[in-house]
């Protein structure tokens, strides 16, 4: 399982783009799929909903952003014991910080491994990254290798079954995921 905490800078230029539909479906609602083993860092004051609330969305995905940002409301605001798995509460507080800085602070204080999604590193990143791609010790991942690491398939193990019948093998395989 991995914590990513999503800016608004990926959200408004996925916007722009002619094909943003694509990037939003296999970035944004990755995180509201309850089988996905990714979760979305949400501050424990939940005001980095505010903050994506307040995204310059235009173009023909705003219609499906605000209902990613409604479902993501329902779910996060509506389900108290974070039943579908979809998010992790991280201890930090945001509310006197800076909209590029919140999702830093965010980001910062994730418990393992931290990653923070952008739209690219280079063009427009409100970051300063090192050769390693990283601010501090938060490595910056631009929404290219965003959906690949969001989407990967994860196959925990294969299961053979191999039966011999004189000169007929059967070979079952099954994926347990």
């Amino acid at each position: 399982m991995s914590i990513y905490t999503l800016t608004n800078n990926v959200i408004e230029n996925i916007s722009k783009q002619d094909n943003g539909y694509k990037d939003m479906y296999s970035i944004l609602y990755v995180f509201l799929n309850e089988e996905n083993n990714n979760k979305l860092a949400i501050d424990e004051n939940k005001d980095i909903i505010k903050l994506y609330s307040k995204a310059n969305v235009t173009g023909p995905i705003k219609e499906s952003y605000v209902q990613w940002l409604d479902d993501l409301n329902r779910t996060i605001f509506d389900n108290k014991n974070n039943k579908n798995n979809i998010y992790e509460l991280i201890s930090v507080n945001i509310r006197d910080s800076n909209e590029n800085q919140a999702f830093l602070d965010v980001a910062s204080a994730i418990n393992g491994k931290k990653e923070i999604i952008v739209y690219s590193r280079n063009n427009g990143c409100p970051y300063k990254c090192d050769n390693n791609n990283k601010v501090n010790d938060i490595y910056v991942m631009d929404k290219d290798e965003a959906k690949k690491e969001l989407n990967k398939e994860t196959i925990v193990n294969n299961i053979y079954n191999i039966e011999t019948h004189g000169n007929r093998t059967n070979i079952n395989i099954e994926n347990n995921k």
